[in-house]
């Protein structure tokens, strides 16, 4: 048996997802996110717009 005969096997590549802050208007990208669950993707905000909500205090 050659090398030949065999399909190597590749992982996938990996994904590159964008998330820019989700304020209308705004175009900042959105590095801190926050989804209340698995099920549910996550919302993006830049920090200025990020929910005073979700910080810890």
């Amino acid at each position: 048996m050659s090398d030949t005969d065999q399909t190597p096997t590749h992982p996938a590549p990996p994904i590159h997802l964008e998330h820019w802050c989700c304020e209308p208007g705004c175009t900042e990208w959105g590095s801190l996110g926050h989804s209340p669950h698995k099920a549910i993707p996550p919302r993006w905000w830049c920090f200025r717009h990020f929910p005073d909500e979700y910080k810890r205090r």
